[in-house]
C-alpha cells in the first residue's frame, strides 16, 4: 500500500510540471508580444490566464506527505505568483477599476 501511495505522489509532480511549463510559456508569450509592439506588428500574443495555478493547485493537493516534505507550499505559491498572466491581469483591473491611465 505504501508503494502506491509513493507512486501517486510522485504521479503528482505531473500537473506540478504543468504549470511550471504554462509560467514559462506565458513569459515567452510576454516576451513575443513586447517585440510586436517594438516592430510595430498590431498582432498581439495573448497570455494563458488560471491555468498554471488551476495545474499548481491540483498538483499540490494530490502530492502525499513525503512530496510536501521536499517541497513546501510556498514554492508553489511562488511560482503561481511568478506568472506574468496574474500580474497583467491585476494591473488591468486596476486600471479599471481606479480610472488609473497609462
Amino acid at each position: 500500500m505504501d508503494i502506491i501511495k509513493t507512486a501517486l505522489s510522485f504521479l503528482s509532480f505531473i500537473p506540478l510540471l504543468l504549470g511550471v511549463l504554462f509560467v514559462v510559456l506565458n513569459y515567452v508569450y510576454l516576451y513575443l508580444d513586447l517585440k510586436n509592439r517594438q516592430l510595430g506588428k498590431n498582432q498581439r500574443v495573448s497570455l494563458v490566464f488560471a491555468v498554471p495555478q488551476l495545474f499548481l493547485a491540483v498538483g499540490w493537493l494530490l502530492c502525499g506527505r513525503e512530496i510536501r516534505g521536499y517541497v513546501s507550499g510556498w514554492a508553489f505559491f511562488l511560482i503561481a505568483v511568478a506568472d506574468p498572466a496574474v500580474w497583467r491581469y491585476l494591473l488591468a483591473l486596476f486600471r479599471n477599476n481606479f480610472g488609473v491611465k497609462k
